[in-house]
Order: C-alpha cells, then sequence, then structure tokens
C-alpha cells in the first residue's frame, strides 16, 4: 500500500519545492523510496500545509509578546519596592594622601647683617626660644649700653627729686610750726623788735618760701626726672629691640629641616618678595597629620574628632589610629573635593612630612536613614524617589542625599523611616498611579 511522506526536498538532491511526496517501495536498498505524485496533488498539498503554518507563527508571536509584559492587560503596572530603614553604610572609605607638618616655618633674621654663629644643622631638634643665629651685634650693643646709661641717669634725678622733696617736707612743717608760734606771739605782743614786720620777717616769709617750694617746686622737678626716666627707658627698649632681631631663635619646638647659611655670610633680613630662600626651615613632626581629599559622597559621613586609619607603607604595615581634626568648609574649586586633615602623634620622629600614606575612614553614619541606590531618580539637578501609599499609589518625592557605599545612599531630607520605595519598575510610572509589588 502506498502512503504519502513529506520530506525535505534536500534528501534526493535537487528541486525547489520545499517538500516533495511519494509512495513507499519496499524493494529500495534503503527500506524506503519516495515516488512522485502528480502535480495537482502536490499543490492542494501545499496549500493546506501554508494554511496551517500561519496561524501557528502569529499565535507564537503573540505567546513571545506576553512573555515580555510586565502587567496583565489592563492591571496596574508591576514594581518591586524597599522600606527606608536606619542603619549604617556598609563599607568603609579610603583615600591616598600625604603627610605633612602641623607646623613649619621658614626662619629669617629680621634684621640685615654678617652672620656670627650657627648653632644648628639639618636634623637637629630644637626647643621655642632656643637661639640657632645670630648677627653681628657691636653696633646694637653699643646703643644698648648707651641707652641704658641713660636710664640710671635718669633714674638718679628721680631719686634725688625725690629726697629733696621729702627735705622740703621737713623744712616746710617746721616753718610751719615757727609760724603759728609767732602768731600767739604777736597776739600777745611778745615781739618787741618791729612787731609786725618782725613776725613777717621771722615766721611768715619762710613758711610761705617753704610751701611754695614743697607744693609747687619740688612736684614739678619730680615729675620733669620722672618723665625723663620714661624717655630713658623707651630709647633703652629700642636698642635691646635692634639688639634681639640680630639673634634668631625657634619658634617652637621642633626639627631643622633645612640650612642655608653658615657663619660669615650676610643676612639681608626679612625676605622682600616671597618666595626667597630661607636661611633655615624648623617643622613640628609631633603631632603630624595626613592630608587626604575626599569626595562629596563621603564628606557628609565624616565629623571632626572621629577615628581613622593611616597606613604608611614606608613606615610599618600596620596600620596607625588618627582623629580628624579639620574638615574643609567648602570643595576645591579645581577637583570638586574636600580637604581632611588627620593628626597622628609622632612621638619618635618616624613619620615624615611628605611620605605617602593611605587613610581609611570608619565613616560616622550610623542611625542614617538609607534607600536603596536603585531607588534613586536622578533628572538634571534634582534627585527623587517613587514612594509608595498605603493604597498603592505612587507619588515623585524629591530627597536630599548624603554618603553612600555603592548599594545604599543616606537620605539627609524627605523620607521617613518606613517609606516604602520603588526600586525597580519605576520607568514611566505617573503620579497617582497604583501599582502591584512584586517580592523581588
Amino acid at each position: 500500500m502506498d502512503v504519502p511522506l513529506l520530506r525535505p526536498a534536500a534528501f534526493d538532491g535537487g528541486g525547489t519545492d520545499c517538500c516533495r511526496t511519494g509512495p513507499v517501495d519496499d524493494h529500495h536498498s534503503g527500506g524506503q523510496l519516495l515516488k512522485e505524485q502528480p502535480k495537482d496533488w502536490r499543490e492542494q498539498h501545499l496549500k493546506k500545509t501554508r494554511y496551517l503554518i500561519f496561524p501557528l507563527a502569529a499565535l507564537a508571536a503573540l505567546l513571545l509578546a506576553g512573555c515580555g509584559a510586565t502587567n496583565t492587560a489592563g492591571g496596574p503596572p508591576a514594581v518591586e519596592t524597599a522600606v527606608v530603614a536606619r542603619g549604617q553604610l556598609s563599607s568603609n572609605a579610603q583615600v591616598s594622601g600625604k603627610l605633612a607638618a602641623v607646623r613649619s616655618a621658614d626662619l629669617f633674621t629680621l634684621s640685615a647683617g654678617r652672620v656670627v654663629t650657627v648653632n644648628v644643622d639639618v636634623g637637629s631638634k630644637v626647643t621655642a626660644g632656643q637661639v640657632l643665629l645670630t648677627l653681628d651685634s657691636s653696633t646694637q650693643a653699643a646703643a644698648v649700653a648707651q641707652a641704658r646709661a641713660a636710664v640710671n641717669q635718669a633714674q638718679a634725678a628721680v631719686a634725688q627729686a625725690q629726697a629733696a622733696e621729702q627735705a622740703d617736707q621737713v623744712a616746710y612743717d617746721i616753718a610751719k610750726a615757727n609760724y603759728v608760734r609767732g602768731q600767739a606771739l604777736l597776739a600777745e605782743g611778745a615781739i618787741p623788735q618791729g612787731g609786725q614786720n618782725g613776725f613777717d620777717n621771722a615766721f611768715k616769709l619762710p613758711y610761705q618760701q617753704a610751701d611754695v617750694k614743697l607744693h609747687q617746686v619740688d612736684p614739678a622737678t619730680l615729675r620733669a626726672a620722672q618723665a625723663q626716666l620714661q624717655v630713658a627707658q623707651a630709647q633703652l627698649q629700642s636698642a635691646q629691640a635692634a639688639y634681639n632681631l640680630t639673634v634668631l631663635t625657634a619658634p617652637f619646638d621642633g626639627v631643622i629641616t633645612a640650612r642655608n647659611v653658615n657663619p660669615g655670610d650676610m643676612s639681608a633680613g626679612p625676605p622682600a618678595i616671597p618666595g626667597e630662600t630661607p636661611l633655615l626651615v624648623e617643622v613640628q613632626l609631633d603631632p603630624i597629620y595626613a592630608a587626604v581629599n575626599v569626595g562629596e559622597d563621603q564628606v557628609n559621613g565624616l565629623a571632626v574628632g572621629q577615628h581613622a586609619q593611616v597606613h604608611v607603607s614606608g613606615v610599618s604595615d600596620e596600620s596607625l589610629t588618627g582623629t580628624i581634626s579639620h574638615i574643609a568648609a567648602a570643595a576645591n574649586p579645581d577637583n570638586k573635593t574636600f580637604l581632611v586633615e588627620v593628626t597622628l602623634r609622632n612621638p619618635y620622629g618616624t613619620l615624615k612630612p611628605g611620605m605617602f600614606c593611605s587613610v581609611t575612614f570608619n565613616e560616622n553614619n550610623a542611625g542614617y536613614l538609607l534607600v536603596p541606590n536603585q531607588a534613586i531618580v536622578h533628572e538634571g539637578s534634582d534627585t527623587s524617589v517613587w514612594v509608595v501609599g498605603k493604597d498603592q499609589t505612587v507619588e515623585k518625592r524629591s530627597i536630599q542625599t548624603g554618603a553612600t557605599d555603592g548599594q545604599n545612599t543616606i537620605v539627609d531630607e524627605g523620607l521617613r523611616s518606613g517609606d516604602v520605595v520603588v526600586t525597580s519598575g519605576w520607568q514611566g510610572l505617573t503620579a497617582g498611579e497604583k501599582v502591584a509589588i512584586q517580592k523581588s
């Protein structure tokens, strides 16, 4: 019995039809042979095949389209959500920087002159007030001696005026007592020679002279002597100040890191223009600080007084604990970063300014509101999230953000703990639209 079969045209090595039909011939060496059917039979069969293929293709397209849909026809869009809660960012921030001296001073003499002595060298430890360098001070020393002599002379004049005043006080007291006694004698008529004239010459005139000397002459003389003493003292202070300018002292406890002067050199005094080479350079090494630049996404997670770990590979494999001592109030306009300084103890001076370091901040972000980064929508300068209400309608809410660890971000304003935000599927949402929440 002949049974029609369907096979690809490639099996018989030719033909342009998509398939061929024919009966089975049991005598073929392969066990099967497809014999040709009449042409009209093939055309009818091909029409039936086409009618079957086209509906199946359309159904497959609909099924494929249905697989990519996020919501059923007419239903709310499906979204994934997360609950805003308080927590801590998961990672610590590490940045690179350099060590720098807390204090550094380029030292110059404040007067010009020839250098006589240099008492320090590079690496010398010095204390505040220690004499580092001296200039030729012979002229200044002579001026000091002269001014000191003038002060001594003025002091002697003041002492002399004070002694004269004391003596005149005694003379005044005696003259006054005699004057009172003479008045009594005059009243009794006991002044035999001259009467009133005798009283005036013997008692009244000496009293008046003593009064003028004590209360007018002596105070003026003393004031003049005291004024001269003040002038002499001022001149001595000026001469001493000029002498002091020939001595260069350490402004603080530290270490000399540069010496550019030797005895016999001439010092030009204070620098005339910025950038002139100093005679000596002093730095304070204990404490020392690490200077690093952090981005705006980190700076709000830091605070003065907060601890940080500082690793200086050139000194030790272990990290040192420091304290944040300064955070810049504004970003550097060139690189948009904020300068942060971490102060370290350096009692042995092993940490040197200019050494490279890495700083790990233990960010002070515990207890902040956190929102997943997937929920944040950035549109120009606006940052927002889609918030799902109790009735499952959504609203778009602007927020102010802080530090981030790449997964979550601190929210400073705009959200409260317990708010539900859309983390997936927010594209295309409109305010007031209902959503279907799916489990992530």
